[in-house]
């Protein structure tokens, strides 16, 4: 397959075939991550001056046979970055180089390393070489582009399965991510009304998934010892929609794979680095949509899809994936869902997260702050803003996790002010941050002759954007601030 480099915008992109069988763009980028320029890269270099194209100039060249051809004679620098150019080589330096001429115009290079017998490491230079070139089609040349692959009778068998597979929602799949030095296991049972999941991974296996109700679904715990089926948490958006999908989609084109091989495998073709990304679309593996996999092998049984495998390099490891599906049509989970219960809810800072409550010792605010329940959980750590609020008090705060959406966010802070002031806190005028745009009164309570202020509000993002998730914030001298790196 030819291959592509083309201007995007003033950047240098690829040109490959995506897991849909489209032409797409990569914008290519240099060891820093910025993007290269395409100027810099695939310009006509010669004669060109100005911005990133300054290379060299005519004035670097001259004839000694009447005008039949030009040689170089700029500096040493340039007999190195020219053979880069020209041949994508990085490792010679030349000691000639000449353009041919004929009615004034240049149709051929010629490029010569002559010997040096002393350096036995490199043939190159060793032995020399002399390296020639036509030029022609100047100023008419066109770029053959790249063109997604041509259907094939055997296509159609391979659409009929990716079709099948993606329209069923009931199957097993088994898969595993095998790192060399260990394996994760993982079985997903997919449902019309439940998506169910087993994962082992360093030896420790959980056993969770989603399953459907009336209003949405719910997240779930299941121990396959004691049975015990717990909702983790409960959602009301749809389960599955228009708009919201829970399964693997298999969305990529069967015109990407190569014939059936001896081993009964479709390989996937084309891609840049990218075709075996098809595999990504068929687990539940998102990340793997930004992976370079270069093929992957994709096998059909009965009409469905039955296998896919395929290998990537990721932090300087290779991780080979293979995913086996069975059950089309037939599976069960096995779970009584009559049996789902809530756990019983925590009635006190240190059953609920014992992370942020070991945190609240060392800044001594654990018998100073009231608990309630907050159904998402109260994240693990406390932070600080080095007393904005008032010279010679301490602050620090902390927040739970994000609610379903702004109301329950609310219901929540106002159950906590009526806590507050059942726990005996009081109300006052003040604000915290000085009445900045992020300022919320204050509530104060004395506790063993040490004053305390406390606000309950949304969360507030850097730019001042309420987040769904509630911020509890102490002011008080007798705050211990613990020692960190602050």
């Amino acid at each position: 397959m030819n291959q592509a480099y083309v201007r995007n915008g003033s950047s240098l992109s690829k040109e490959y075939i995506d897991i849909n069988n489209k032409l797409a763009k990569e914008t290519l980028t240099n060891e820093e991550g910025n993007k290269r320029s395409f100027d810099a890269n695939y310009a006509n270099f010669l004669g060109v001056t100005g911005g990133e194209s300054d290379y060299f100039s005519y004035e670097d060249f001259a004839t000694f046979d009447g005008g039949k051809t030009y040689h170089y004679i700029g500096g040493y620098y340039y007999e190195t970055l020219i053979p880069l150019m020209l041949l994508r080589r990085s490792n010679v330096a030349l000691d000639d180089l000449y353009f041919s001429v004929t009615n004034g115009v240049i149709d051929g290079v010629t490029m010569i390393v002559d010997p040096a017998a002393t350096n036995e490491s490199d043939p190159d230079t060793k032995y020399g070489f002399i390296a020639t070139g036509t030029i022609s089609e100047i100023g008419t040349a066109k770029i053959k582009h790249i063109e997604p692959f041509t259907h094939e009778a055997y296509h159609d068998t391979i659409e009929t399965a990716r079709n099948a597979s993606a329209s069923s929602h009931n199957y097993t799949v088994k898969y595993s991510l095998d790192y060399g030095s260990s394996v994760n296991m993982y079985t997903m049972k997919f449902n019309e009304d439940a998506i169910d999941q087993v994962v082992t991974i360093n030896g420790k296996t959980t056993h969770t998934g989603i399953k459907k109700t009336d209003t949405g679904y719910y997240e779930y715990s299941y121990n396959d010892t004691t049975k015990d089926l717990y909702i983790e948490k409960t959602h009301t958006t749809p389960f599955q929609s228009d708009t919201v999908n829970r399964y693997p989609t298999f969305a990529f084109s069967a015109d990407i794979f190569a014939d059936k091989d001896s081993n009964g495998a479709y390989v996937s073709r084309g891609g840049n680095g990218k075709n075996g990304q098809f595999v990504g679309q068929c687990l539940y593996l998102p990340y793997m949509n930004g992976q370079y996999i270069d093929q992957g092998n994709l096998y059909i049984t009965d009409g469905y899809v039955s296998k896919i495998s395929t290998k990537l390099e990721s932090f300087e490891e290779e991780i080979t994936i293979e995913a086996n599906y069975s059950n089309y049509d037939s599976t069960t989970i096995g779970i009584d869902w009559t049996k789902a219960k809530e756990h019983d809810e925590p009635t006190s800072f240190q059953e609920a997260n014992s992370y942020l409550y070991n945190e609240m010792v060392a800044w001594k605010i654990d018998n100073v702050v009231p608990y309630l329940y907050a159904k998402p959980g109260w994240d693990n750590t406390i932070a600080h803003t080095k007393s904005l609020y008032d010279a010679g008090h301490n602050d620090c705060y902390f927040e739970t996790k994000k609610f379903e959406n702004e109301t329950a966010r609310d219901e929540f802070i106002e159950s906590y002010k009526a806590k507050l002031v059942e726990e005996g806190w009081t109300l006052t005028d003040k604000s915290n941050y000085n009445n900045s745009y992020a300022a919320y009164k204050l509530y104060t309570k004395t506790i063993n002759g040490n004053v305390y202020e406390l606000s309950v509000s949304p969360y507030l993002n850097w730019n001042g954007v309420a987040l769904n998730s509630v911020k509890i914030h102490v002011f008080s001298s007798a705050l211990s601030v613990p020692d960190t790196d602050w």
